[in-house]
């Protein structure tokens, strides 16, 4: 009979000490972890890159979230912003880690995302683009009243570049060169009349010019020097 009552006693024990493993095991299975940007497992340097962290059965403030490189800050409820740190191309993938209480362990878990540059602004004349030199007419240049920046193969919606400043130069045949400021995006009325007086074989070197990234992910506007754009005049009909 006390040998029956001291198996009781292990048995009893035993199964103590096992509770917290029987806890983790059933929060383990009810536990899912979900860790996503909006586009694609894709940062961007230099952007607030938005990020959703969400643990099930887990309170928010029991979340610890790290990043294998930048700066990750939470900004509201299973919301974070991720700032990647800009290695100038050494690092090509960041991760995300989550840890959290899981019984009387610690679970961490993780998600990696490519780490991406913000594609090379183009700039248009008006409707006038395809690289740094273009054949262009006397018409489509007179019709032109401002200067644009895209951005192709972009993955993200709300961002965009303007143009700040920027000048023109004419350079007509046997002509001094004429050089106009703008302090914007748009042609004063001073290069609207210059651009009426070009001739064929003119050029128009479009120069200095800058823009500046806005959007609710740019975290600080910094203006940017783009390159400067030259057109041929080839017909003046």
């Amino acid at each position: 009979m006390k040998k029956q009552n001291q198996i009781s006693i292990v048995l009893v024990i035993l199964f103590v000490l096992a509770i917290p493993f029987l806890i983790y095991a059933q929060e383990t299975q009810k536990t899912v972890t979900a860790i996503a940007t909006t586009k694609m497992n894709v940062v961007y340097v230099g952007l607030d890159n938005p990020v959703t962290i969400a643990v099930s059965n887990v309170p928010s403030v029991k979340i610890n979230v790290t990043a294998s490189t930048g700066t990750i800050t939470k900004v509201g409820e299973g919301q974070y912003t991720f700032q990647v740190t800009d290695t100038k191309g050494a690092v090509k993938i960041a991760k995300i880690y989550v840890s959290y209480p899981c019984g009387p362990w610690t679970c961490i878990d993780s998600q990696s995302f490519r780490i991406l540059y913000m594609p090379k602004p183009e700039l248009s004349f008006g409707s006038i683009s395809g690289g740094q030199v273009v054949q262009v007419s006397k018409n489509e240049i007179i019709q032109t009243d401002s200067l644009y920046i895209k951005l192709d193969n972009f993955l993200y919606d709300g961002i965009a570049y303007k143009v700040t400043r920027f000048e023109l130069i004419i350079a007509a045949k046997g002509k001094p060169l004429f050089t106009y400021k703008s302090e914007n995006q748009f042609l004063t009325t001073e290069m609207k009349n210059g651009l009426k007086t070009v001739n064929t074989s003119d050029r128009i070197i479009v120069t200095n010019i800058f823009g500046t990234a806005y959007g609710s992910s740019v975290p600080k506007p910094v203006e940017r020097a783009m390159p400067d754009m030259v057109l041929n005049i080839t017909d003046c009909k």
